[in-house]
């Protein structure tokens, strides 16, 4: 399977080169995890079997990234401020 599927419309469509399961039975801390870049690592680990324990400064948003992420991924996110 090709990294990127180009459809007729000219958009792309990225598709991993990982293992689904390449952390399966892991545990990721993501400082900052709760916005930007570190939520997007966060997010990528989940996708890829890792539990992920998210650490931030601000509650609201951990509580927003746990519920988020469990959504977008069906894996579970624990949080702590």
């Amino acid at each position: 399977m090709p990294i990127i599927d180009i459809v007729i419309s000219g958009s792309a469509k990225m598709t991993s080169v990982f293992n689904p399961t390449l952390f399966k039975g892991k545990l990721a801390l993501i400082s900052g995890g709760a916005t930007g870049i570190c939520y997007e690592i966060a997010k990528q680990f989940l996708i890829h079997g890792a539990s992920v324990y998210i650490i931030s400064r601000k509650i609201e948003n951990i509580n927003k990234a746990v519920k988020s992420l469990a959504e977008e991924t069906g894996n579970k996110t624990f949080g702590e401020a």
